[in-house]
């Protein structure tokens, strides 16, 4: 009884993957399994399995372990059950399965582990060889079964049966004859024989089919052939009637129905798309996933051929695959390529396509499954991006550019030049206005670059503030007029006030018994030449940037620094220090809270008192000034100062606690100067004292928070002269 849908089905199901197969132990150990679950488990779990292995010491994924766990309990609990699953992660094709766990059981009973097999649900073979053993035993039902045979009077009386009939239905002869037929009915066909029965005696010839009762009580259905007999004169005599229990044919029937029903719901509504039909007659039958995946409509569909709605590129591959299978060289092909939507967008789709052959028609019929991987194409895309991108410029990376760098490196490219660029104070501008600012300045020398760069000069990012140019075909010349332009669009750029600089510094390969990386190590050197020469002039400009912006976003720190350091100048002076050591006092007065740059505006000018945090980053600010001084060689010194100027006396100060003449002279200076300062000047959030109280509190904080003996100088012989101020 094979039909188009059963072709369709069988061709389904096998073009679905594999069995997997697996036996555990009741400690979850491996006790068997088949090569698909081993290979399975090393494209989820990146592992090669072992007989003995813990099955949850392989699965790395928490969820999925305690997944497991509990199907493993269930079975060594001796309980059988299907689960419906979704496995695989990124790596492998993600489908819903089915899982049919079991305990194993020895024959004294005792549970001695488990085991699974997991099945690609779509595939329905199970139900495909259900189908065909069925169709086979209904043919040999139809051709081989036996007839029964009986006769009834004109009531509806046995007046005989044959053996057959009685084997059938399992009564005795003398429990037959003379007995009503409708006795033997069920009960819902009973009304059904009167009225056929009564047309029957009319018409003399008739089919019927009836649902008749077994002596143990089972049904079975009947279906009866039949014919009036004569006397010889022509009067009734008894019927003739040839019975054939069809009941395990209509059960076919019903499971082939059942089957079609369920293959057409797996069609239509399975995940991926579907299309079967003559191989030269265009998308005969198709599901709507496949509609959908291509933009329209099935009936649209039906006038298409998958020529016209292939990308072009991809439509030799396809065309030559598909010629190999109408040969039947090869019975399936699978082929990742691009469709034409109908709005003219082009879709990734995986395409599997198999020969079917049929026996009705003898045409070559085909059976294509279709997936959407547009998303997983986009990733590829995307992760291919990242491999040799830089995330924050855009640009080439390292990897990309040493994968590059080989495949440059040939005779028939020479000469090669090499540019390698620094960015000046990267460093400086991340501790000053934050690493926001710092990558926004890495991302503008990454435009420039692109932008004054010609087609196929390779820009890679290959450290923090570090950018190599590769030019194949080129001399130093070419390498001059590239640094040339880059340093004249920097000049044109800031960030925070701050000018864009580069150190940039070339080298060329001329012959081939040069090797790129003496080259790369000739023009990092150069770079560093430039780098020692502008350096200082740079930094220190940025210097005086950073305290500007300081002094623009709070005025009051400005006029705070300046009196700070007029009063340490003072003390200095006092002191009986060099005139050079006066000066470096009095500089490090000037900048002791660069460092406030990085800290908030609303902190700043906060009335309220400060919270915990608010606190923790205005102390940050002593650490941040040193940094900011540190990377420029003329202040490296005083970016001592700075640091220590919060320490005090007793080491409960900070950043690192120290104490006493352990505190450089010049912090305890700046410190007794910016205390003095700050409280004979109104603050936001208290008013300021008066110079007596001031006075009182240096005095009563020496040998605590101040250097006793600074403190009494300070108070004898400086204070007066900014007690009106």
């Amino acid at each position: 009884m094979s039909s188009n849908s059963d072709i369709l089905l069988n061709a389904i199901l096998q073009c679905l993957p594999d069995v997997v197969v697996f036996s555990l132990d009741t400690h979850y150990q491996y006790i068997a399994f088949n090569a698909k679950h081993k290979e399975v488990m090393n494209q989820i779990w990146g592992k090669e399995i072992e007989l003995g292995m813990n099955m949850l010491d392989v699965i790395s994924n928490r969820a999925d372990r305690f997944k497991a766990k509990q199907c493993f309990d269930r079975a060594l609990n001796k309980e059988s059950f299907i689960l419906f699953e979704e496995y695989g992660d990124e790596k492998i094709q993600r489908l819903f399965w089915e899982d049919a766990w079991a305990p194993l059981i020895s024959e004294s009973g005792e549970v001695v582990g488990l085991t699974c097999v997991v099945k690609n649900i779509t595939e329905r073979k199970v139900a495909e060889d259900v189908l065909e053993k069925s169709e086979q035993r209904f043919n040999n039902l139809f051709e081989q079964a036996p007839l029964g045979y009986q006769s009834l009077d004109e009531n509806g009386f046995f007046l005989d049966v044959n053996e057959v009939w009685l084997t059938n239905l399992g009564y005795l002869r003398n429990e037959v004859i003379g007995h009503w037929f409708g006795d033997f009915l069920v009960s819902e066909d009973i009304d059904l024989f009167r009225q056929q029965f009564s047309e029957f005696l009319t018409q003399e010839k008739s089919h019927v089919e009836l649902k008749m009762r077994h002596k143990s009580g089972s049904v079975h259905i009947f279906s009866f052939e039949s014919k009036v007999g004569h006397k010889t004169d022509g009067s009734f005599d008894r019927t003739h009637c040839i019975m054939q229990d069809i009941t395990q044919r209509k059960i076919e029937e019903e499971t082939i129905r059942e089957n079609e029903e369920r293959l057409s719901v797996i069609f239509e509504q399975a995940a991926v798309g579907m299309s079967y039909g003559p191989a030269y007659e265009g998308y005969a039958q198709i599901n709507q996933k496949y509609c959908d995946i291509i933009g329209y409509s099935k009936d649209e569909m039906k006038y298409l051929s998958f020529e016209q709605i292939t990308y072009p590129e991809d439509l030799i591959k396809d065309k030559a695959y598909f010629d190999q299978l109408l040969a039947e060289e090869i019975d399936t092909f699978s082929l990742e390529k691009r469709y034409i939507k109908k709005d003219g967008s082009l879709v990734w789709a995986n395409l599997t396509v198999s020969l079917i052959k049929r026996n009705i028609d003898k045409k070559p019929y085909v059976l294509a499954i279709l997936e959407d991987i547009s998303e997983r194409k986009k990733s590829e895309e995307e992760m291919l991006y990242l491999n040799f991108h830089d995330h924050l410029t855009g640009l080439y990376n390292r990897r990309f550019y040493e994968e590059e760098l080989k495949r440059v490196d040939t005779q028939r490219n020479l000469p090669i030049t090499l540019i390698m660029i620094d960015m000046n104070g990267l460093k400086l501008i991340n501790d000053a206005f934050g690493h926001e600012a710092g990558d926004t300045n890495l991302k503008k020398i990454a435009s420039v670059l692109k932008r004054v760069c010609r087609e196929g000069e390779i820009i890679a990012r290959i450290g923090g503030d570090e950018f190599v140019i590769l030019l194949p075909k080129s001399n130093g010349n070419i390498a001059e007029e590239i640094i040339h332009r880059i340093n004249e669009a920097l000049s044109k750029e800031t960030i925070e006030n701050v000018a864009l600089s580069i150190s940039a510094g070339f080298s060329t390969k001329e012959e081939g018994s040069q090797t790129m990386k003496d080259v790369f190590r000739r023009a990092e050197d150069a770079m560093y030449r430039q780098k020692l020469t502008d350096s200082s002039s740079i930094m220190s400009k940025t210097i005086d940037i950073i305290m500007r912006s300081l002094y623009e976003k709070n005025n009051r720190e400005m006029l705070h620094s300046m009196r700070v350091s007029e009063i340490c100048e003072e003390i200095a002076l006092k002191i009986g220090m060099a005139k050079s050591e006066i000066q470096k006092v009095r500089v490090a007065g000037l900048m002791h809270d660069i460092g406030k740059i990085g800290v908030s505006d609303n902190i700043l000018n906060k009335i309220d008192k400060l919270t915990p945090e608010e606190m923790f980053e205005v102390r940050q600010h002593s650490e941040v000034g040193y940094r900011i001084l540190s990377s420029v060689n003329e202040f490296s010194e005083l970016s001592e100062f700075v640091l220590a100027h919060h320490e005090r006396w007793d080491s409960k100060g900070y950043p690192k606690g120290l104490g006493g003449e352990g505190i450089p002279l010049q912090s305890r200076i700046i410190a007794i100067a910016d205390a003095f300062d700050a409280m004979t000047s109104d603050r936001t959030y208290r008013r300021k004292l008066s110079f007596d109280e001031a006075i009182k509190d240096i005095g009563d904080n020496a040998g605590k928070q101040f250097d006793p003996q600074i403190a009494q100088l300070f108070i004898q012989k400086v204070a007066n002269k900014f007690k009106d101020r």
